[in-house]
């Protein structure tokens, strides 16, 4: 193993140790839930945390009704909305350093340097958005606190303690399953569906290949039961742009003057082959 591979493997053994779970690990299950603040119209819950090797994991659940459960994905997990509001997290441990989901102008001090939390997956439905975070490294054995804000919901900045007197002694519980595999792989060549059959597969797009055919690669199959007057969608750009220039009145009368409503709610008929 060269310098330069050793290097990129420590690189990336940091970067993924500070930002996902192991997972080779059963992680501890700290007894921490409840409402971490609260509004008229939305509620921000702590689910669980689980305790890994690297850090917390926090589930958060989102809660909103009436018109807060329809565009509150986004912001809630961290995305700030056309306003620049967004749900803001932060976490501060017993020796008084303190991270959050926001940073001031961007990034700020090195990659490396003291505490992290970072988002990870989602999902949801109107009304309940869910929402993780991991904090890295596992804080110091003392009090924890979390505090969020969210003032364009009316969540004004909100703290609240959890007693983590045992998480020195509860992270030499966790079960590592295996050891740890970092080893750089490069990601396997895509399963080809063999040749032949109804269709072909795209011209092999190398360098002898034209500029035109690497970016709109023609098909030597007709597609049956396309319609001949609408351009087709692996038609060389030049064709389409030809096709779509094309007047109005050119349309097929089934959908010329009609609205855009009307189109959508008009049936669909099957064009014979």
């Amino acid at each position: 193993m060269g310098d330069d591979e050793a290097r990129v493997r420590e690189a990336r053994e940091r970067q993924l140790r500070r930002a996902t779970t192991p997972a080779n690990e059963v992680p501890v299950l700290l007894p921490w839930s409840g409402v971490l603040a609260r509004a008229d119209e939305v509620a921000v819950l702590l689910t669980a945390a689980h305790l890994y090797t690297n850090g917390i994991e926090f589930d958060l659940s989102v809660r909103g009704r009436g018109q807060s459960a329809y565009d509150m994905h986004a912001p809630a997990g961290g995305v700030p909305d056309a306003n620049g509001h967004m749900l803001c997290i932060g976490v501060e441990d017993a020796d008084g350093q303190a991270v959050a989901n926001v940073r001031k102008g961007g990034a700020s001090g090195r990659p490396d340097a003291g505490p992290s939390l970072t988002g990870g997956g989602g999902g949801g439905r109107p009304g309940n958005a869910a929402v993780t975070y991991l904090l890295h490294p596992v804080p110091p054995s003392g009090p924890l606190t979390t505090w969020c804000a969210w003032q364009s919901r009316g969540i004004e900045e909100t703290s609240v303690v959890f007693d983590g007197a045992m998480l020195g002694e509860l992270v030499e519980q966790v079960e590592v399953l295996w050891p740890a595999d970092t080893t750089l792989r490069p990601p396997p060549p895509p399963n080809l569906p063999p040749a032949g059959g109804s269709r072909r597969m795209p011209p092999d797009l190398s360098e002898s290949t034209s500029r035109e055919d690497r970016l709109h690669p023609r098909s030597t199959v007709p597609l049956r039961g396309l319609r001949q007057d609408r351009p087709a969608a692996n038609a060389t750009r030049p064709a389409r742009e030809k096709a779509l220039a094309r007047p109005a009145a050119e349309l097929p009368p089934r959908a010329a003057g009609r609205s855009f409503a009307s189109v959508r709610a008009a049936p669909v008929r099957t064009q014979p082959s």
